[in-house]
Formats: C-alpha cells, sequence, structure tokens
C-alpha cells in the first residue's frame, strides 16, 4: 500500500475520541491481570526483600480469568491503498508500508537485511545523486501477530512526490536481485552489526530487563538471545532479494 502524508496523527485522536469510559475499563478488566503480565526485576538486589516488595504491592490484585490464547492469520491487503493528507508543512514527504513477517516468523531476518540494502541505496540515489531528498529511513515494526515494513522519505521543498514513488519501485526490484544475480557484499558486516546492536542494547539494566522479558513472553524461557542471534547469523544472501521480492516487490 501507499501512504503519502504530512500529519496522520490526527487519525488516532479520533480513535479515541470514539472509544467509551465503560470500553476502556471492560478492557482493562479483562487484560490487566497479574496471569496476564509478567514483571521483570533487574539489578542488584535483595530476592528475599523483592519478593516481599512484590506481593505487598501487587499480591492483592485479582488474577482474573486468562484471556483466550489467540491464533490471528497474518494481514493481507488486497489492493494498494493510496492516502493524500494535506498540511501546513514546508515540504513533502512520501510513506510506503507493506503487511511483513510477525516477530520471529520465516522471512523476518532476510527481510531485516533487505530493507536496511534497499534504504541504503536509495538513500544514495535520490538524497546524493538526484538530490530530490533530505533523508531516507525503513523501519520494520514486528509483533507478535504481524509485522509494518516501511520506506519513509523525506522531500526537498518543490520535489514530486511521484518522483520518489517510481524510484521506490525501481530500487525494491534491485533489492529484490541482490544475493541472487548480483553478489550482496555488505552482508557479513550486516550481520556484524546486528550482533553488535543485540549485545549494546545488553549493557544497560533497562536493555537486560527487556531481553528478558522478550525471552519469557515470546520464547517461554530465559537466555534465548543466542537463538536470536543464530537465526540472524544463517541468513544466506540469496534468501535476503527473495524474501524482497516475496514480500515487498509488486505487493499492494
Amino acid at each position: 500500500g501507499v501512504t503519502r502524508f504530512s500529519q496522520i496523527a490526527a487519525w488516532s485522536a479520533d480513535e479515541l475520541d470514539k472509544a467509551t469510559l465503560g470500553e476502556a475499563r471492560a478492557f482493562a478488566r479483562r487484560y490487566y491481570r497479574p496471569n496476564n503480565a509478567t514483571l521483570v526485576v533487574a539489578g542488584l538486589f535483595d530476592a528475599a526483600a523483592t519478593k516481599r516488595l512484590v506481593t505487598h504491592y501487587f499480591g492483592t490484585i485479582p488474577a482474573g480469568s486468562p484471556p483466550a490464547a489467540r491464533t490471528i492469520s497474518p494481514p493481507k491487503l488486497v489492493d494498494s491503498k493510496r492516502i493524500d493528507v494535506e498540511a501546513a508543512v514546508d515540504a513533502p514527504a512520501v510513506m510506503v508500508a507493506w503487511p511483513a513477517p510477525a516477530l520471529h516468523a520465516d522471512g523476518m531476518e532476510e527481510l531485516t537485511y533487505g530493507l536496511r540494502y534497499f534504504a541504503g541505496c536509495l538513500r544514495y540515489r535520490l538524497v546524493m545523486e538526484k538530490q530530490i531528498a533530505n533523508d531516507v529511513t525503513t523501519r520494520y515494526e514486528h509483533a507478535t501477530f504481524g509485522g509494518i515494513a516501511s520506506v519513509t522519505v523525506k522531500l526537498k521543498p518543490g520535489e514530486s512526490a511521484d518522483t520518489a514513488l517510481t524510484v521506490i519501485d525501481e530500487y525494491l526490484s534491485r533489492a529484490a536481485r541482490v544475493g541472487r544475480q548480483w553478489s550482496f557484499d555488505g552482508l557479513k558486516s550486516s550481520k556484524t552489526r546486528e550482533i553488535v546492536s543485540e549485545v549494546s542494547a545488553m549493557e544497560g539494566l533497562e536493555g537486560r530487563a527487556l531481553r528478558i522479558l522478550h525471552d519469557l513472553e515470546l520464547h517461554g524461557a530465559p537466555n534465548s538471545m543466542q537463538q536470536d542471534l543464530r537465526r540472524f547469523q544463517s541468513v544466506d544472501a540469496a534468501d535476503v532479494g527473495e524474501a524482497v521480492e516475496h514480500f515487498l516487490v509488486d505487493r499492494p
């Protein structure tokens, strides 16, 4: 799907305005329960004293009935959707977003590398060569039931959004051929950056707590970081281009 935007924050505000207090309370009673939450404590602390504090502050909250486990099919778009939004801004921006694999689903790691390669090529073309954009960024938001892959181009004043869309399509096709029709020399360094990013996030207490939470909630066991890193390290170059083609090229 293609979305051209200047400001989209009002959409969320409209949705919030439609919600009722009764709906919010019902949602909280159903989902905000101790048996539907994970508490992680990180740092240098006394375990027994900490457990007493947890019991003191949280022990009186009733557990309630656990929500039923949900299975949701990966989201799909039948056709592309284009949305134009006008706003008083200095320059236009273009955002293109596609449904993508959920967290740890097949293709997630390959598409992660593919998006990085695509962003680098697109940034060089639009910012350095054509000089019609100030910035190009990609983002991969992955959650339990699905993901969103997106590219955002911040154009210079007066530049055409349609020109950016044409170049995006062109370089998506190029990214789909990486590792297949030509080599992906940068894959090794991309894998190294992935390890460095994950390890660096563990330097602080908050990063360690979030990692433990990730392992417990999504893997059902602590210390699953090595498993995730091995998946990123085992990606084949040809599979990177194939993932871009499968999930992004000519897809709604």
